[in-house]
């Protein structure tokens, strides 16, 4: 996930249900502008994602193209639209 704030990238998302199996999904954003960042983990909080902050402005290049191949993987494959991104493993606030 990208999210606008202040200049930020596009946001989009599932927010209409980011958890799977139990799971919350993870809300990835970037950014140069901290405190426009906890404003944008805090939203991602309150949707029900778990707020992964990927770093600075230059990340959200990395975003964009996760954003396609889940597009593009879904289109490809007949999918639903509902996936999203989860990372697994020792990672904290699981």
């Amino acid at each position: 996930m990208v999210a606008r704030t202040h200049g930020r990238q596009p946001f989009a998302s599932r927010q209409a249900d980011p958890v799977t199996d139990g799971v919350a999904l993870d809300g990835f954003f970037a950014g140069d502008d901290d405190a426009a960042k906890r404003t944008v983990a805090e939203l991602l909080a309150a949707f029900g994602y778990r707020p992964i902050d990927v770093g600075g402005l230059t990340a959200a290049r990395a975003l964009e193209q996760m954003a396609l191949l889940n597009i593009s993987l879904n289109a490809r494959n007949g999918w639903p639209f509902q996936s999203g991104w989860k990372l697994i493993g020792p990672t904290s606030n699981q």
